[in-house]
Formats: structure tokens, sequence, C-alpha cells
């Protein structure tokens, strides 16, 4: 009877180790943490794009149906990571973008400078290639133009002939040229004119001037015939982007050295400057007949 029961106590161990070996058997392994060579579990997967039997071509599709190829992601000294996108497109070029954690691209959007396929200058339309006006800067090649040109203002009182100084002042000079090319001074009163002190114009015959102002670039000095911006009272001494003065007197205004942008100078007319008509009750104004380059 013993012997019985040790037999059945021994099948009934032999069926419960059994069963451990299957449910262990069953088990997954647990996921392995780090160690060895083994390549990293990051790894990016990108999306496969092709529609056919090659199949050498794969990578990211973005919104302009471009293939990219994403590159390593890299932390900068501050933690934040970025990385490099290489896009190519189907005429075979390739186009490398930076972007930052936060998911800017670098560099910025266009903000109205130069076109930088513009290879040559249309003289008779200098500027008018810019998508925003005023620009931030100018083309050196534009720079180079502006110093070679004289601005003419063809007067009721005569002409004056106007050097511009674009080394030292290129969006000023750059929006004067601009605005004589767009005829925008034709017809225009000097609307403002006192005596040993300057004469002011660059207004519409209307009355309106440009609505837009041009950020300062104050250094040279009020000196005879000296042109510069008017502006209204405003703490980044902004320009008016149109209204100009041209000085009487180097005495006369070198208490506004400093404080307003000179960016010309007449280097004929003087005169003519000095016999526009002070603005009086009933004195008519004298006018800019015509404004023109040469």
């Amino acid at each position: 009877m013993k012997d019985k029961n040790n037999m059945r106590h021994s099948i009934l161990y032999i069926m419960i180790f059994a069963l451990i070996l299957a449910l262990f058997g069953c088990t997954p392994p647990p996921d392995r943490v780090g160690g060895g060579d083994d390549k990293s579990d990051t790894e990016a997967v990108t999306e496969d794009t092709t529609t056919g039997g090659d199949e050498s071509t794969g990578g990211a599709m973005d919104q302009t149906g471009e293939t990219t190829e994403t590159g390593d992601t890299t932390q900068d000294e501050n933690g934040d990571a970025s990385s490099t996108t290489i896009i190519n497109g189907e005429d075979g070029s390739s186009t490398i973008t930076d972007m930052t954690g936060d998911g800017t691209e670098s560099p910025a959007e266009d903000s109205g400078e130069a076109d930088s396929t513009t290879s040559s200058l249309n003289t008779d339309d200098v500027f008018g290639y810019y998508s925003m006006w005023p620009a931030s800067s100018i083309t050196d090649e534009e720079v180079e133009w502006l110093r070679n040109i004289t601005c003419v203002l063809e007067t009721t009182k005569g002409i004056i002939k106007i050097r511009l100084f674009p080394d030292q002042a290129p969006i000023h000079s750059a929006n004067f040229a601009k605005l004589i090319q767009e005829g925008f001074y034709d017809g225009s009163p000097f609307h403002r004119v006192i005596a040993g002190f300057m004469t002011q114009g660059g207004g519409r015959p209307d009355g309106s001037d440009s609505g837009y102002v041009i950020p300062a670039e104050i250094g040279l000095p009020h000196k005879d015939g000296s042109l510069a911006a008017a502006r209204t009272d405003n703490p980044q001494r902004n320009s008016s982007g149109s209204q100009f003065y041209l000085c009487h007197s180097q005495e006369g205004s070198a208490h506004l050295d400093g404080a307003y942008t000179v960016y010309g100078e007449i280097i004929e007319g003087q005169d003519v400057n000095l016999s526009i008509n002070v603005t009086n009750p009933g004195v008519e104004p004298d006018r800019i007949i015509r404004a023109y380059i040469e």
C-alpha cells in the first residue's frame, strides 16, 4: 500500500514539474537594458516612399512631395536637440537645413531682402524687385550705383542737384532714389521753408507722405546744403519715409546734429535752395516740377 502511495506521489511530482516546464517555455524573456556592442534601440524609422520595383530610394516625404533623408540628432551645450535634413529635389539638387529643438528652421524666412538671384541692376527701377520696403539692407552693387548717381530736383525756381551718401546712410539713400524713380516727388510742394534754417518738402501734392518710416542712420553732421530726413518725435528717431529737408547753412542747422539722419548734399543749386519761397500766409509754395536721376 505504501509503495502505491509513493508511486502516486512520484507521478504527481512529475506532472507538476512538466507543467512548470511548459509554462516557463511560453514566457518571453525580459527586455534587455543596454549592454554590449549592439545597435541602439532608438534608431529612427522612416517611411518608404517607393511605389515600384526600385527599392533604393527611401526616406520621409515632406509636404512638397520631395524625398527627405533625416540625419543624426545632436545636442548643443544647452542640451537642446537639433537635426540636419537633406532635401533632395526632383532635379537632383540637395538643400541642407538645420532644425533647432523648438522646431524652427534656420535661416529664417525672407524678410524683404534682395532676391539672391538678381545679378544685374535695372537702372530704370533699381529697387523695384524687393518684396518689402524699406529693406533692412541693400546689395553692394546697389550701394556702388548710388555712389555714382546724381539726383536732380527740377523746381519752380531752378535746378538742384544732389549727391547721396550710401556708405553712411544706405537705406535712406536707396529710399530717396527709389521714390524719385517712382515719380513720387513730381509736383510736390516745399511745404515748410524757414529762412536761414531749411527748406522742407517730400509730401505728395495732396499733403500725404509714404506711409512708412525708415530706421535711423544718424552719424553725419549738418552742413550748408545737407539733405536730411524729417521725422516725427519718436524715441527710436525713425525717419519719415519721404519727407526731407535741405539745410540753408551749417550755423542754422548744427543743433540738429546727432538727432536727424543726413544722407546727401547739394552739389549744384544751393542758390536755388536759398531762393525757395518762405512759407507765409497767402504765399504760393514753390514745387518740385519733376525729379529724376542722371
